[in-house]
């Protein structure tokens, strides 16, 4: 009877499933009280090979999300392709100079141009930055309100009275960017390029 109850009701374990069923069962491994009473029931069985289920389950997904932490891990570029990275994001940079939407994503280019000290900071050279910086925070403001209007809403406004300092910020560097690429004409700063070390990145 419990030969045709498991052939019926778990057909997709085999033999080998059954004997580390038990094993595991009577390690303590499946959480399930593991004593039979002398009564191998289709109820006990049941219990002791649906909480096996459970575990092999539980055991296979680990597995398989171990792997693919493995699969999916990031290869480390090695010094050769940092170089490249850096020369293409530059490269990037240089023919937006002058485009009036001219971004430095995440200060990558202002980072390294100071790392490398490839432009001399004076007062003057600041001071022109934060102005710019404080008129670009100026003309977001200007634009936010302008959607509330629109929208109904002061939240455009709200946001962008939040981000002052960040927006300030960020914009004296993209300024400070565009003037350090816009002293080069292209064949310069093909040179330039073409002098970038792994100690500069």
């Amino acid at each position: 009877m419990n030969v045709t109850f498991i052939r019926e009701n778990f057909s997709s374990l085999n033999l080998v499933d059954i004997n580390q069923a038990i094993n595991l069962s009577l390690k303590g491994d499946l959480n399930i009280d593991a004593e039979h009473y002398q009564n191998f029931t289709p109820l006990y069985i049941a219990k002791v090979l649906n909480a096996y289920q459970s575990y092999r389950g539980k055991v296979i997904y680990d597995i398989r999300n171990s792997i693919d932490k493995i699969e999916n891990k990031p290869v480390e570029p090695t010094i050769k392709e940092k170089v490249a990275i850096t020369i293409s994001s530059l490269e990037s940079m240089y023919s937006q100079r002058e485009d009036k939407r001219f971004h430095d994503y995440g200060g990558v280019t202002y980072d390294f141009i100071k790392r490398n000290e490839l432009m001399v900071f004076t007062k003057v050279l600041v001071a022109e930055a934060m102005e710019y910086g404080k008129k670009q925070n100026l003309d977001s403001k200007r634009k936010s309100a302008y959607k509330d209007a629109v929208q109904g809403t002061q939240k455009n406004l709200k946001t962008a009275r939040e981000k002052k300092e960040e927006t300030i910020r960020n914009s004296a560097r993209n300024y400070v960017v565009q003037k350090w690429l816009l002293k080069y004409d292209e064949e310069s700063f093909k040179q330039f390029l073409g002098k970038i070390t792994d100690k500069m990145i």
